[in-house]
């Protein structure tokens, strides 16, 4: 067999993502030519995804073979603005990361490309010879078009809990500008289900800037009737679902240069994005526009429920957002994480216990303003970091006693793998109690007579968010239970992933049961209900040997394992938040090191095959014939669980071994370990294509689109084959 070339490459990714006319046009062709291109690889027609939906996938999927230029010649957009959609679209452009040094133009007419396209063509046919009945990527949307019937016992067991608030996102939602396009972003088939497991609040992530005319800012407010007036068709409809819509505010956001030409007083800090320079929230210009955007907002539209707020984060908020909490270099006046930049002269004085607090202090002056009783949530991330814990309680203090303190959960949770000590960065399911530090900042907010929200994740996490929920319900269980017991007053329970209205999301349905996990497993599984929480229970002590340090979670394989490749040659230039795992194995696993990273997938993956066990049996004895197939898709989804965790085995062995063996390319024995790893991942890609290809739902992430598709998969099994022969020969 012969390894693809660019030029497969590139007909196999954009195939039913970008139309045969502009492929076409790119490489200078008829449409006919394309067309016998695509039937020499064998390749089934596709029908084309709108672009809103495809531009993440095709960013992905050509992302080391074509250039910036080639890329915006293919998409027929100018490279500024596919650069722009990339830094809206949720980080896009970090999660792609750096692009290879060199990308040479395709060359279609390379020599050996019509042999290559034969061998493609005979071994992708009994791959593809049951093409028609695949699910076809995004089909599963026209599933959530559907209203729900009402035949859950809706919200009965979370209308008697403290948690008032039980917010979640829209798992169909895109990451464009969505209000601007007229999106359904919150279908009535999203709001019923999310109703029928007891969710009572929606939230979806605006830019202000573009949701208010301004006199102070004549530049702001571009297309701001359209997108109100979409936003109240959302919140009304909502509402019919008993279903308030929260808007997510990451402000006042970051601005080209160029604009503080203009308005010089309003300009902050630098922000990590080139060119870009923060608004100043101690400018009176900056705060009497926030007041009166929101204001003009809310009276807009009366019916939103609150405003969530982060001011720590990866954007440019305020003077103080991207400060390392470092006191000595603080009072030199020195911004620690922006080398040989200087703190504001206005905002050092105040300092950032106080900067912190603006953004929720001015939107809530504004809401009040328009009339509104409307809640407002200052999620506490990265404040420690800014601030100082000791000196939190004093940043909350600046804050009115209105404001909602969202905490949290999980974050600086201190574990032990296999004698390695990790500290909690990130959002877990493996970890499901409070931390001290969350239990300290409750405390606070209680103390300042403020309601306290958690920030945790219910449904999955970057622990496994490429597939629709991570099935650790026991571990749903104990979260549920702990933060009732520390009477929580709501949660925001996911991110812009993580929220599938599905299993785990209806156990708000019986919160009233101190194990709502029983009731559930007899819901679908009867007479088969102990085998499900034995699964269930398996798969949740297997997260306690997940190493979930935020260096792993986003460099390693884990998410887009199934569909990664396994390059006999170096790809050093690879590392892209989540979606492109990193090389640099033993870097990524640090404190823990790579021999404890791997040890510690493979025992999580112990568990799930064990529990897996036990779910079988739970689907053979189980009554429940009604939800027979709906127990079967489950399966697919906790059998591809422990495909990924293979695939980050494989990978993390895989790249060890393989630079062993480049050093010392005379030694069988090496060559052999390279071999019977490429041989371990080509089963279980083979494995996870038969679920992929059945259930449109794996690989889907809002923001990335996919991690990997059905067609990728069967790229990298020929892949993988071109791999073992050629090592083995």
């Amino acid at each position: 067999m012969k390894k693809l070339l660019p030029i497969h490459k590139f007909l196999i990714r954009t195939n039913g993502l970008v139309g045969i006319d502009r492929i076409a046009e790119f490489l200078g062709e008829s449409e006919t030519a394309v067309r016998k291109r695509m039937n020499d690889l064998g390749l089934p027609e596709i029908e084309v995804l709108e672009m809103e939906r495809a531009f993440p996938v095709v960013m992905r999927r050509i992302h080391d073979i074509l250039s910036e230029d080639d890329t915006a010649k293919l998409l027929g957009m100018p490279v500024e603005e596919i650069r722009k959609i990339a830094l809206d679209m949720d980080f896009l452009d970090v999660k792609l990361g750096k692009k290879p040094d060199y990308i040479p133009a395709l060359d279609p007419n390379a020599p050996g490309a019509a042999e290559v396209s034969t061998a493609f063509h005979d071994f992708s046919k009994p791959y593809f010879k049951d093409f028609q009945s695949w699910e076809d990527p995004f089909s599963f949307l026209k599933q959530f078009t559907s209203i729900e019937p009402d035949t859950y016992a809706r919200q009965e067991g979370a209308a008697k809990s403290c948690l008032e608030t039980r917010m979640m996102y829209s798992y169909t939602g895109t990451h464009g500008d969505f209000l601007l396009s007229g999106e359904d972003f919150y279908s009535e088939g999203i709001l019923s289900r999310l109703r029928n497991r007891g969710v009572n609040g929606g939230w979806m992530p605006v830019l202000l800037r573009d949701m208010a005319p301004s006199n102070i800012f004549p530049e702001f407010g571009e297309g701001h009737e359209v997108r109100l007036e979409n936003l109240c068709k959302q919140v009304e409809k909502a509402a019919r679902y008993g279903i308030k819509i929260y808007l997510y505010f990451n402000e006042p956001r970051f601005m080209p240069e160029a604009f503080f030409n203009k308005y010089p007083d309003s300009k902050g800090m630098p922000a990590s994005q080139p060119g870009f320079y923060g608004m100043c929230t101690s400018d009176p210009s900056v705060r009497q526009w926030m007041c009166d955007a929101t204001e003009f907002v809310f009276r807009a539209v009366p019916g939103i429920g609150g405003v969530v707020l982060i001011t720590a984060s990866e954007n440019e908020t305020n003077c103080y957002s991207h400060i390392g909490y470092a006191p000595e270099a603080i009072d030199d006046g020195l911004d620690t994480m922006k080398t040989g930049t200087h703190i504001c002269p206005r905002c050092k004085p105040r300092g950032p216990q106080q900067v912190l607090g603006d953004a929720a202090n001015l939107v809530l002056k504004g809401i009040e303003a328009a009339g509104s009783d409307a809640q407002v949530m200052q999620w506490l991330w990265g404040w420690d970091g800014i601030a100082g814990r000791e000196n939190m309680e004093t940043a909350l203090g600046y804050m009115h006693p209105k404001v909602i303190a969202m905490v949290d959960w999980a974050k600086n949770t201190e574990f032990t793998l296999f004698g390695k000590e990790g500290v909690i960065g990130e959002y877990t399911l493996a970890y499901v109690r409070p931390s001290v530090f969350a239990q300290e900042m409750i405390e606070i907010a209680r103390k300042q007579g403020r309601k306290a929200f958690s920030r945790n994740p219910l449904v999955t996490t970057v622990e496994m968010n490429a597939l629709p929920y991570l099935p650790v319900l026991s571990n749903v269980e104990i979260l549920l239970n702990e933060l009732q017991d520390k009477k929580m007053n709501g949660l925001l329970g996911c991110w812009i992933f993580g929220a599938y209205p599905g299993r785990s999301m209806e156990m708000f349905n019986y919160l009233d049961h101190d194990h709502p996990t029983i009731p559930l497993a007899n819901k679908y599984y009867g007479k088969g209900a102990d085998e499900a929480l034995a699964a269930w229970k398996s798969f949740s002590d297997g997260m306690a040997y997940y190493p979930t340090l935020v260096s792993i979670l986003y460099a390693s394989a884990v998410n887009p394992g199934p569909g990664l490749r396994f390059p006999l040659e170096p790809e050093t230039w690879r590392w892209g938040m989540v979606a492109m795992a990193t090389e640099q194995i033993e870097a990524m696993s640090q404190p823990f090191g790579a021999d404890v990273t791997i040890k510690g997938f493979k025992k999580v993956a112990e568990y799930f095959a064990e529990g897996l066990v036990h779910l079988q049996k739970a689907i053979d004895q189980s009554d429940k014939e009604e939800w027979k197939q709906e127990n079967l898709r489950d399966y697919g989804i906790c059998e591809a669980c422990l495909h990924h965790l293979q695939s980050a085995v494989n990978y993390s062995e895989f790249i060890l071994a393989r630079n062993k063996w480049l050093e010392d390319k005379g030694n069988a024995s090496l060559q052999q370990a390279v071999v019977t790893i490429l041989k371990s991942e080509l089963e279980n890609s083979k494995g996870m294509f038969e679920i992929a290809k059945g259930d449109s739902r794996m690989g889907f992430e809002g923001s990335i689109g996919y991690f990997y598709t059905p067609m990728e998969i069967v790229e990298k099994i020929y892949d993988l084959q071109c791999s073992i022969e050629e090592l083995a020969g």
